[in-house]
């Protein structure tokens, strides 16, 4: 049986399906070999440097935003909903509380990853000494309303665990920066091991590669099978 020419197709879709799917795979073994990096890096300090007290200073000295969406303050991670902040109050992440509590999305992370303890958001007469429950991503959707486009910034970002000298790098986005401040600093204070500071393993980048590489090769096979029936089908007319 002679080889057909048309049979290069389905060799450069199984090929480019290869590509995709080894590259995405590589990518998923960096992030995860980097996660377990960082929780492996992790030095506890002794009880008494535990005690943790966060002041922002004027690093959170912004004007008023508004807010385009609603944001849920639970009792619980994955609770009840307590109160809504409604969407389009003018708010201030530099409250007079932030420079001595947690307030808005200067939160701490809890040992669920992507939830979240702070103070609610809320202009000068409706701030609250209450703490609720709340999901990282409406904060850090806090954080792209206030800084606009400027939230997609990239900003590497480099932290050590406490006692050490070992360095550990990642990029982060302005709006995820702003959201994970208290995580780098109870890292490097040894007092948590935050979950939040993991990189995602599953992003788009990841999951189209995935899905692009299998779905390429399963093509390539079903064009080589066809190719294959073509081929068999005219040598057995001639």
């Amino acid at each position: 049986m002679k080889i057909r020419s048309g049979a290069a197709l389905p060799a450069i879709v199984m090929i480019v399906g290869i590509l995709a799917a080894v590259t995405s795979v590589l990518r998923i073994w960096q992030i995860s070999r980097w996660n377990e990096t960082y929780r492996e890096s992790f030095v506890a300090a002794p009880a008494a440097e535990s005690v943790y007290k966060y002041d922002s200073g004027d690093e959170f000295n912004l004007s008023e935003f508004t807010l385009t969406h609603d944001i849920k303050y639970y009792d619980s991670p994955n609770g009840n909903v307590a109160l809504t902040v409604q969407a389009a109050n003018y708010l201030r992440p530099n409250s007079n509380y932030a420079s001595s509590d947690l307030y808005g999305w200067v939160s701490t992370p809890t040992d669920v990853k992507g939830w979240r303890f702070t103070h609610r958001f809320g202009t000068e007469s409706t701030t609250s000494n209450n703490e609720f429950y709340v999901k990282l991503s409406d904060l850090q959707q806090a954080a792209k309303d206030a800084y606009g486009d400027a939230a997609k910034d990239s900003l590497d970002v480099t932290f050590k665990p406490f006692g050490s000298d070992t360095e550990i790098a990642r990029t982060f986005t302005r709006a995820e920066y702003e959201t994970l401040r208290v995580d780098f600093e109870l890292y490097e204070r040894g007092i948590m091991c935050s979950p939040d500071l993991e990189a995602p393993v599953w992003t788009t980048q990841t999951t189209f590669g995935a899905v692009a590489g299998v779905l390429l090769i399963g093509w390539s096979v079903v064009l080589f099978i066809l190719r294959f029936r073509d081929a068999k089908t005219q040598e057995e007319n001639q």
